[in-house]
């Protein structure tokens, strides 16, 4: 009820509606930038500690994992996550 039809706009209206557009289209890519480096950043956050290992099948009896410095040789069958934290190997052992 209070809004002017877009073909009677004065030509400052019209060149302030089209600044507005262009000022909201520069938003939305700096947005979807921003948004793409937060998901990248999650990603990253995601993995334990320096380094992480998962070991989605099995992994047989002396197979050796190397997370930056630290080395560990398995002795069992394993099926799990190992990852580096605090200078010391974690594991988490995946139930079947």
């Amino acid at each position: 009820m209070y809004q002017t039809p877009l073909g009677e706009l004065t030509c400052e209206q019209n060149f302030q509606y089209e600044q507005t557009g262009n000022q909201y289209e520069r938003l939305m890519v700096q947005i979807y930038i921003l948004d793409e480096k937060r998901k990248s950043i999650m990603d990253m956050l995601e993995s334990k500690g320096g380094g992480e290992i998962t070991i989605g099948q099995m992994a047989f009896p002396d197979a050796c994992l190397q997370i930056k410095s630290m080395q560990k040789k398995l002795s069992d069958l394993t099926k799990g996550t190992f990852y580096a934290e605090n200078n010391q190997l974690h594991f988490i052992k995946v139930l079947n």
